[in-house]
Order: C-alpha cells, then structure tokens, then sequence
C-alpha cells in the first residue's frame, strides 16, 4: 500500500472510531495500521464538514482493497464494513468500498457466502452490502454453488429490500439460452421467482421521458419478466415443457403479469412484448387472446403504450405479422397518441418496414390512415425511413418495390393525394435519389416534379458526391444541382458544391450539361 492509500486509510479508521470509540473491531483495526505505518498520526480528526487538504481524492477511494479483505474472514469485517453502510449510498467512497467488496466475493465464492451469511445472522436485511453479493453471484459460477445462493436468497425479509436484485440473480442463470447447468435448478429458481411478484410490484417508480421497456429494465419488473422468459426458453429447448400450450408455473405467472394494473404490470408487459414472437410460437392461442388485445383495446393509453414499446424492441417476424397487421393498422391511424417521442419514431420505423417487406400495396388504406394522423415529424420520419431501407437494398429489391407501391406513392404526394407534401418530406425523398442503383433516372425524372421547396441540401450533395452518379448520370446529377440552386437550397459554404461540380466536369458532357455547369459555378460565385 502506498503512503498516499494509507494516509487515507487512516483518516477512514480514525473517522470510524470516532463515530463509536468503544467498537473493539475499529480499535483494533486502528492500531494495527499505526504499528504497520508508523510514520502516520493516529491521533487526527476526521471533520466533514472541514475536510484537510486532500480529502477530495478519498471520497473515491475505499478504505480497503479485494486482497485485504480476503486476508481476513467476511465475519471479521462486518462490523467495520457496516459501520459505513450508512445512509449515503450514492456517496462516491461507499460505492468504491461495495466494489472491493463484490470483487472479494468474485474472487472467493466461500467469502461471499460467508458474509451473506454473516449478515442474515445479524438480520441485516436493508444492508448495502447485499447488492455486490448479487452482482458477485451472476459470474461464472458452479452448480453446486449456485444452489447455495439459492439458499440464502430464501428469506422473505431480503425479497422486501432487494427484489431487483434477485431478479437479476435468477436472470442471469437462463440469460442467452442459460447456463450449462440451468435445466438442474431450474424448479427451485422457479419456485423462488413465483414468490417474488409481490415486492417486484413495489419496484414501480416511474420517470417521465423513458419508454416502457426503458423503466422495466431499471426497475425489478425488467429482470423478472426476463428471467420468466428465459426460463420458459430453457424449458422448451430442452424439452421440459412442449410447445403448444403453456404450463405451470408459466401460465400462472404470466396471467398474472398480463392482469396486474400497477405500473410494474405495465413494465413486466413491456418485457413480455419485447418477447412477443417467441412466446407466440410457443404458444399462439395464450398470445392472441392475452397480449395482441393490449395492442388496442384498453382505454388506458399507458397500457398500449406500453405494449407498443415492448414490441418495437423486438423485431419484425414473419411468424407473427398476419396477426400485427391489424394492430399496426389501427396504430398507424393513432400515431399521435403515442406520448413518447422515442416510440413514435419506432413505431413509424417498424410501419415502414412492415409496408415495405409484407404489404401488398399500401396506398389505398395504410398510407391514408397514417397521414391523417401523422404531423410533420411522423411524415419526415417515415420518408426518412424509407431512405434507410433503400440504402440496404440490392437493384431487384429497389425495382420491385418501385414497381409495387414507392414510385405510385410518390407520384401521388406530388399531386397532394391522400395529403399535400410538406418541406421536411421534401427534403428526405430528395435524399432517396443516392440511395437509387439502375433507378436513378426515374428518381430523378419523379423527384424534379416535386413542389420547388428550399430545404436541406448538405447531406443531399454529400451523398451524390460519394455516389458513382455523377460517372453514370453526370447530366441527371446537374439538372438535381439546378433545382437546388432554383429553390434556394444552395447555402454557403460550397466546399462539397465545388468539389462536385470539378467532379463533373470530368465526364463526357453535352453543350448544354457544360452551360449549366458554368451558370452554376457563377451562380455559386465559385472560381
């Protein structure tokens, strides 16, 4: 230990034993550090209020390190450990000494155990020093061991302080398919889980500004919605349970998560969403009747929402779209009501894709029914999405959905079917011309009938630049520029305008294609 560390040390000790002269473990602890460091004052004041020249760096220091715990038994530091368990969890000392403290319990599982041990003795139940045990228990660890956390984790007691993080205990043990030896404990982790709804329930704080799923994963009803999932996964990949129909005790648990109207049923369901295509192949009856209704038909917002921003977690899949459509349908028509900004640009994100991949031809009522509802954000947001997804697209995929709904689509826009374009829709379908392969032209010849709007043209240029249309449709890319430059789009500074235009200026051009160059290099009151 450095002097610097030991200083340090000292002043904790010397604060400790002020706190309580008579504890003999303080006391001890003490004078051993003066015999090991003589050199330093014993004889100091620890004032908190007045703190000395560098106390500063020892709040986020702790007093003792993994190593010098381990050298002495967890029952032997408990007293001085919850000396500092105080009232102060976010204090940046005490959350340095926790992580000592899971470390120690990392590297010597038998120490852990003992210091659990060590605390249900003294029934210290609310202690902060259980939560760097749970963290410490989610590694790598045995069968044999892992049951005896399951045995410490029994009391009723502990379930009421830390729900959240014996969720997160029992998640990890069937997180990413399970661990090896999850199929051995599994009835037992079950069978602790069922006890654990009730305190889960009391975990329900919410923040306005996050989403569902976003307040689930930090609450206690994230971990137990994933724990169940990943648990009823084991049970069907390894043959526990079949698919089907499902069984006790997930059926019970998940009806009662489904019912619960606290906002810790609302996070547990958002969980649940995120899920929705694996719990749907498991069991598609249970998922039609008991979670595609929460979709749209409480009269509660919160509750679709909810529903919502578990799903737009997951992902689209082919096994579960005919009983979306109606749902997103009826969605798209409300996009507004969603309250969270966040999912409403999901939800457009999913609508694109859902229309791209899986509808036939969305003009006469899917599109429709989402303009109506959507303002300037939503429609910005879907044709940016579509700019995304052309992006990813090879030539065959871009053709057939041009051929299919896009170029129809677009040509009714222009023309204020079923809605007039506004400027921010402008802007992004103008953004598609780069994303084009062999569709370049048609975009073009589509794009240069759009209402003239002055928009955003940075990321326009930019892109062209980069693209290999100025060597294919050098005159095409020109007659997009003289739009631009006729809207009002050109602003200053025209570094990418003037490294495009020398680009072009490279390639075979007609007398025309020159003369617009030359006006636009004026225009541009480029050299």
């Amino acid at each position: 230990m450095t002097d610097s560390a030991a200083d340090r040390k000292m002043d904790w000790l010397a604060w400790l034993h002020s706190l309580d002269p008579d504890c003999p473990h303080t006391t001890a602890a003490l004078r051993q550090h003066s015999v090991d460091f003589p050199h330093l004052s014993v004889d100091r004041k620890f004032d908190l209020d007045e703190p000395r020249d560098g106390v500063e760096l020892l709040k986020w220091e702790s007093p003792w390190t993994a190593e010098e715990l381990l050298a002495q038994s967890a029952s032997h530091w408990l007293s001085l450990l919850i000396d500092l368990d105080g009232d102060a969890p976010l204090d940046p000392g005490l959350r340095r000494m926790l992580e000592q403290v899971k470390d120690a319990a990392v590297q010597r599982f038998d120490w852990g155990i003992d210091l659990a041990d060590a605390l249900a003795s003294r029934q210290n139940w609310d202690s902060w020093l259980w939560p760097p045990l749970f963290e410490a228990w989610q590694a790598d660890i045995a069968e044999s061991e892992f049951r005896q956390v399951l045995s410490r984790l029994e009391s009723p007691e502990l379930h009421r302080y830390h729900a959240r993080g014996l969720c997160e205990v029992l998640e990890k043990l069937v997180a990413g398919g399970g661990r090896s030896f999850a199929e051995g404990v599994l009835v037992p982790a079950n069978a602790l889980a069922s006890t654990l709804w009730t305190h889960v329930r009391g975990d329900s704080e919410t923040s306005e500004g996050y989403d569902w799923f976003t307040l689930a994963i930090n609450r206690a009803a994230g971990p137990f919605a994933e724990f169940w999932l990943g648990s009823l996964s084991v049970s069907v990949r390894r043959e526990i349970v079949a698919r089907g129909r499902l069984e006790e005790p997930y059926r019970s648990v998940l009806d009662g998560v489904v019912q619960d109207q606290t906002p810790a049923g609302r996070m547990a369901r958002a969980v649940l969403f995120r899920g929705f295509a694996f719990l749907f192949n498991v069991d598609e009856t249970w998922t039609r009747e008991h979670l595609v209704p929460l979709l749209t038909e409480p009269t509660d917002w919160d509750e679709i929402q909810a529903a919502w921003d578990g799903l737009m977690y997951g992902s689209l899949d082919v096994s579960t779209i005919d009983v979306l459509l109606d749902p997103f349908l009826n969605a798209a028509a409300k996009v507004r009501d969603f309250q969270d900004a966040h999912t409403r640009e999901w939800f457009i994100d999913y609508l694109a894709a859902l229309l791209i991949d899986f509808v036939e031809s969305p003009i006469d009522e899917w599109i429709p029914e989402f303009l109506r509802s959507a303002e300037a954000d939503e429609r910005r947001r879907f044709a940016w999405a579509i700019w995304r997804r052309l992006g990813d697209m090879s030539d065959s995929e871009q053709r057939e959905l041009w051929g299919r709904w896009l170029r129809r689509y677009w040509e009714n826009r222009i023309v204020g079917v079923p809605a007039p374009l506004q400027d921010v829709e402008i802007e992004w379908m103008l953004n598609w011309l780069p994303q084009f392969h062999s569709l370049f032209l048609e975009g073009v010849e589509v794009a240069l009938r759009m209402p003239p709007r002055s928009t955003e043209a940075f990321f326009l240029i930019r892109r062209l630049l980069e693209s290999d249309h100025c060597e294919q449709h050098p005159e095409a890319v020109i007659d997009v520029l003289d739009r631009l430059i006729d809207t009002g789009s050109a602003r200053p500074p025209f570094v990418d305008w003037s490294e495009l235009i020398e680009r072009l200026e490279k390639y075979d051009l007609s007398e025309v294609g020159r003369a617009s160059l030359q006006t636009l290099r004026t225009r541009l009151d480029l050299a």
